[in-house]
């Protein structure tokens, strides 16, 4: 193909012609195929090894896929930008085939993973109660058993035993001289305050956490039926580029 020679005007400013045109076009369509490559490169990253039937590395996985959906879209925009009289062969069009039917797999990828989201984010948020549920009853047994220990404790240095024991840290209440069963009083005020203190900041700590949780459970839920669809959309719009290679194939 002849190259047509560049224009400059009388102000030194180059005028873009049709070559320049092509020529840039093209390099767009070459980043859109590497950009293919490494989209299955982050995908294969992503899926192996698998953990089949393993929630969290399910709830993950699909999240990461999820998150990652802006490649292979910016990938489709490049692949497939072509303007008026851009030539096709069928080569190309070959190609243009192949990643419109991709578009028709990765649809039905994302669709499929729809309800397996969901039921992950089911089990994890079920799990997620449940250790919350069995680490507040395994602190209220421990504070319990503490309890009992200071109520028996008929000196000082058994409270003494106890708090080292137990990291309670009510030494400088057993060491301050005071009467006995005033330092037992502080001790035991001491040591319901500091339950108080850790489940006001455990509860802050399971529900910032449940929260993040459901953020991402919302997000990757959505996300999986949005890619889907627009994976589905893109296989549809591209419709063009199949008829092309059938044609261009039966010539």
């Amino acid at each position: 193909m002849e190259i047509e020679k560049p224009r400059i005007n009388n102000r030194s400013v180059y005028e873009a012609n049709k070559s320049t045109e092509q020529r840039s076009l093209t390099l767009l369509r070459t980043i859109g195929y590497f950009v293919f490559i490494f989209c299955l490169l982050d995908y294969l990253a992503i899926l192996i090894p698998a953990y089949i039937f393993n929630p969290d590395w399910e709830f993950n996985t699909v999240g990461r896929l999820v998150e990652q959906i802006w490649s292979p879209l910016l990938a489709y925009f490049l692949v497939f930008f072509y303007i008026d009289k851009n030539e096709i062969r069928l080569k190309q069009a070959r190609w243009l085939n192949f990643f419109s039917w991709v578009a028709l797999a990765l649809s039905i990828l994302y669709f499929a993973m729809f309800p397996l989201i969901l039921s992950d984010a089911l089990k994890i948020n079920n799990r997620l109660r449940a250790q919350n549920t069995v680490q507040i009853a395994k602190f209220d047994t421990g504070l319990e058993r503490v309890k009992q220990l200071v109520t028996q404790a008929t000196s000082s240095q058994q409270l003494l035993a106890i708090s080292q024991a137990t990291k309670l840290g009510a030494e400088d209440i057993i060491r301050s001289g005071r009467a006995f069963p005033q330092i037992k009083t502080e001790v035991t005020e001491k040591l319901v305050n500091d339950a108080l203190k850790y489940r006001k900041f455990a509860a802050g700590e399971n529900k910032t956490r449940m929260m993040e949780f459901y953020k991402n459970a919302i997000k990757y839920i959505l996300g999986t039926f949005l890619g889907g669809v627009c994976m589905f959309m893109i296989w549809r719009l591209t419709r063009w580029s199949r008829m092309i290679y059938k044609q261009l194939r039966e010539e």
